[in-house]
């Protein structure tokens, strides 16, 4: 540790020197030096992937370049498939079980994703137009606020001592509903600053999110069992009618050529139909279905894709990102991040919920799913860049790339801050029994010490 706040120091002595060429490998050996350091602290090993994320936002602003293309190709098409890969972890993780808690607690499902889809899209336009950020970073604060909730928020209510079944059906069903009310409620919020193709959107997010949870859910039931074999046809079955389904709405609205549907629709049963159940099988027989193994596989794969992720993001908006601009989405997207834990907390409380009820939806409603708003952002920009050369055919290529470029910004700042806060109020959490916080039941105007 002592060494990497040397490198540390010593890279901002070169900064200000003006020698870049000095400053930057210091800057990233010292971060790199930080997280491995980290590990060895039993209170600190917890924020260790945290540091990996400023060690992946420090990398990207060094050497910009390197990240953004090679050879023409653009590294910002990994995203979606990083995406599949981390959805597929979520997906493994889970079963019918997670669904069935809606049966349990059905008012803790309901305003959880009450408050998730309506106080956090509210509190992203008004900080957006608070601020006055221009339309592309703008659209991007939007997005991340109409995404649901990810898996760093079941971990944040596991350390901050609350109801985890509830966190965990909330975030499942909150996924799930995403690939209809997350082009929706963009439309809604951001429809007249961007050209948003709702049925073109909630496809994109079919194939990467709800096609990978599938095969995650197919993966856990063919590697652990516990599911009789009549009820794993059915569940089969209804996997790929999904995904004919998906084909075939957008064989008939998108209206792509027959020969493509028909390509599609095989490509997508083999990756997420077929392959899942031989993995499964494969893994079951070599590692003895090792529950162990497999969430810590999925676990580093999802840790180092949100990382890539960042880099990626960060290096493409570059330029966006050190503006002025830039530098005013840290607070705001703080100030975004803190409403949605204080409006979800109170919210909960003056429903008369249970304290531990209250925590979880705290981090269910303030937590947003960084990696899709990532992934969406990019697919946004793509989808605007057809929209303006096709208004525009005159369009020249070096405005087409500029089009868009703070889409994804907004979602880069977001992950890394919400990991902190989160962690914050988590251990602050821990650290207070139910009875010792400062909230009564009569109480009209909520005041936190």
């Amino acid at each position: 540790m002592l060494l990497a706040c040397l490198l540390i120091l010593s890279s901002f002595a070169a900064f200000t020197l003006n020698n870049s060429i000095l400053a930057s490998p210091l800057l990233v050996a010292g971060f790199m030096i930080t997280c491995f350091a980290m590990i060895g602290y039993p209170k600190l090993k917890g924020y260790a992937y945290t540091m990996w994320i400023f060690t992946a936002v420090a990398i990207a602003l060094c050497y910009p370049r390197y990240f953004q293309s090679y050879d023409g190709y653009k590294f910002s098409g990994l995203i979606a498939p990083l995406l599949q890969i981390i959805m597929f972890g979520m997906g493994s993780h889970m079963n019918l079980k997670d669904f069935s808690g809606v049966l349990k607690m059905p008012k803790g499902v309901m305003v959880g994703l009450l408050c998730h889809y309506t106080l956090m899209p509210v509190i992203g336009y008004s900080i957006a137009k608070m601020f006055g950020f221009p339309p592309e970073i703008a659209v991007g604060i939007i997005l991340v606020a109409c995404t649901p909730s990810g898996m760093a928020s079941n971990v944040m209510v596991f350390l901050g001592k609350g109801n985890l079944a509830l966190a965990i059906t909330v975030t499942a069903f909150s996924t799930m509903i995403s690939p209809l009310l997350t082009p929706l409620l963009l439309k809604l919020f951001a429809g007249q600053m961007v050209h948003i193709n709702v049925i073109e959107m909630v496809m994109e997010i079919v194939k990467m999110v709800l096609l990978p949870i599938v095969a995650g859910l197919s993966f856990n039931n063919f590697c652990f069992g516990g599911v009789k074999r009549k009820s794993l046809y059915w569940q089969m079955g209804v996997f790929l009618l999904l995904i004919l389904s998906k084909n075939v709405i957008a064989f008939l609205a998108l209206k792509a050529t027959g020969e493509f549907a028909l390509i599609s629709f095989f490509r997508d049963t083999l990756i997420f139909f077929v392959l899942p159940p031989v993995a499964a099988l494969f893994f079951k027989h070599f590692a003895q279905g090792n529950q162990t193994l497999l969430s810590r596989i999925l676990s580093l794969m999802s840790q180092i894709g949100l990382i890539i992720i960042t880099v990626i993001i960060v290096a493409n908006g570059y330029d966006t990102l050190l503006s002025r601009w830039g530098l005013l989405l840290v607070p705001a997207m703080l100030l975004h991040n803190c409403c949605g834990y204080f409006s979800g907390y109170w919210f909960c409380r003056l429903m008369r919920m249970k304290e531990q009820d209250c925590r979880a939806l705290t981090f269910e409603v303030g937590m947003q799913n960084g990696g899709m708003a990532s992934a969406m952002a990019v697919k946004l920009q793509g989808m605007e860049q057809t929209a303006q050369q096709t208004s525009n055919p005159g369009l020249r290529a070096v405005d087409l790339v500029a089009i868009g470029t703070g889409f994804p910004i907004p979602a880069a700042v977001f992950s890394p801050i919400q990991n902190i806060t989160g962690s914050v109020l988590a251990m602050w959490f821990h650290n207070r029994t139910a009875g010792e916080n400062p909230v009564d039941k009569e109480i009209t105007i909520p005041i936190p010490e």
